[in-house]
């Protein structure tokens, strides 16, 4: 296959040209990383809202009245956060008529966690010429965020980060699918199959960037670095492990991640020790939310 060409000085800003019609995986390997790594790489923007809610969730002085004025500050994110909210998925099983009620049936974590999913959705998950890869990469999301979520809640472990953790943990397959759309604009990027490989390889170093520049949490920056090898220092890192678990299952289930090619891991259920009764229950309880996300 032909080579990238036409490179350019600030190629992190996604001012290059790809002139070749077809690409060489190595060289895209190259570019993405060098995009990723530059000074002024500009990762997809988040409302500021969508910051400011993860805050006060973690906030023991936040209010109810503290969290409606940020969702209040979208009015287009916050209809559709009202709508999510009232889905199967988050257990509504009457109406809910208003933010406030929302808010105070769900909680505010649930309600930060719902807010998040429609920015990302609405914002990371887009990318021309790549429309049908980032609506199954934005699914495959939001399946293993809840099911990770179920996953801590079977196991013990604190489920604080847990959806967020799930929500962003391939966000770097989106930025770099992003990158490739913006460089090759108005022209069409290269196919999916073409440049796939060098996509995964970068994804997490990606996400990790990405999830630092939004001023996460340390441990969910961490989570998403490790996510496909969750042995830190010798140790299983539980909520890496936990999002392994919650991969297997979604990709079990019709929710894999478009393009990924799955890495060869340690038993991620026998280190969490998630086997028997438990495992089937676990799968059991993940099947039926799936079943609801559709």
């Amino acid at each position: 296959m032909a080579s990238l060409a036409s490179r350019a000085e600030n190629y992190g800003r996604g001012t290059v040209e790809i002139d070749a019609e077809f690409v060489e995986e190595r060289d895209v390997l190259e570019r993405l990383r060098t995009a990723f790594r530059a000074p002024d790489y500009e990762p997809p923007l988040l409302p500021a809202a969508a910051l400011q809610l993860l805050e006060l969730a973690r906030s023991p002085d936040a209010s109810v009245r503290d969290v409606l004025d940020v969702l209040e500050y979208d009015p287009f994110i916050a209809g559709r956060v009202l709508r999510l909210a009232q889905s199967p998925a988050y257990g509504a099983a009457t109406p809910v008529r208003s933010l406030e009620q929302g808010v105070s049936r769900l909680g505010m974590n649930t309600m930060a966690e719902i807010f998040f999913h429609v920015s990302v959705s609405s914002r990371v998950f887009r990318a021309k010429g790549y429309e049908k890869a980032m609506d199954a990469l934005r699914n495959h999301s939001v399946a293993v965020a809840h099911v990770a979520r179920l996953v801590c809640r079977a196991t013990s472990l604190p489920d604080e980060y847990a959806f967020l953790c799930g929500l962003l943990h391939d966000v770097g397959i989106a930025a770099g699918l992003i990158v490739l759309a913006d460089v090759r604009a108005p022209k069409a990027p290269p196919p999916l199959f073409e440049i796939q490989r060098p996509v995964i390889e970068a994804h997490a170093e990606a996400g990790t960037i990405v999830c630092a520049s939004w001023k996460l949490p340390p441990d969910v920056c961490l989570v998403i670095e490790h996510h496909h090898h969750p042995t830190i220092g010798g140790v299983m890192h539980p909520m890496a492990a936990a999002l392994g678990v919650a991969e297997e299952i979604c990709r079990a289930n019709g929710f894999a991640a478009p393009a990924e090619e799955v890495a060869a891991q340690p038993n991620v259920f026998e280190s969490l020790n998630l086997g028997g009764v438990i495992r089937r229950r676990l799968e059991a309880d993940a099947k039926a939310l799936l079943g609801r996300l559709t």
